[in-house]
């Protein structure tokens, strides 16, 4: 009965159309004799937006030109680094990456003069990019680095065997 009540007062409502898989065309029927104001409750999407993104993600990838291999070389001979480690963050497409460098250049400055400097280094390679994360270290704070990583990977091997043994 509930149901027949319903469906015979909606009946007379205009039904939706939906060009979009989620915004209605028409949210609802303007009183009778007048038309639609104010803002238009009309969507649409853009033909072959599907296509279009993925022609776009196809072109942007790997578009800068840039790799690691070729950051890591300007960034060992303009700093003179001893060590440098570039990951690319960005999946493949060379638009971010994180870097580790180790040059004796960066003695007594601080971690904004430190980035400033990398960052001048790459000035061409940084407009390519989309995101750039440096770590930059003296030799003596790599050192004593990799020591606290050595120490830490002892620590847990320690607690890995103290739990095999135990249990």
């Amino acid at each position: 009965m509930l149901l027949r009540i319903l469906t015979q007062t909606t009946q007379h409502l205009p039904r939706a159309r939906f060009s979009h898989p989620i915004i209605p065309t028409r949210t609802r029927a303007p009183p009778e004799g007048q038309a639609l104001r104010g803002r238009r409750t009309h969507h649409t999407s853009p033909p072959n937006s599907t296509r279009m993104a993925a022609e776009t993600d196809a072109a942007v990838a790997n578009t800068s030109g840039i790799t690691a291999a070729s950051l890591k070389s300007t960034l060992q001979s303009k700093l003179s680094a001893e060590y440098v480690e570039i990951v690319d963050m960005s999946g493949g497409c060379g638009q971010a990456y994180a870097a580790t460098i180790v040059s004796a250049q960066f003695e007594k400055k601080t971690a904004l003069a430190r980035h400033r400097l990398v960052n001048a280094a790459l000035r061409e390679e940084i407009k390519a990019i989309h995101a750039w994360t440096p770590r930059c270290f003296t030799p003596e704070q790599w050192r004593a680095e990799q020591e606290r990583e050595r120490e830490r990977e002892r620590e847990r091997e320690a607690q890995t065997e103290s739990g095999l043994g135990g249990g």
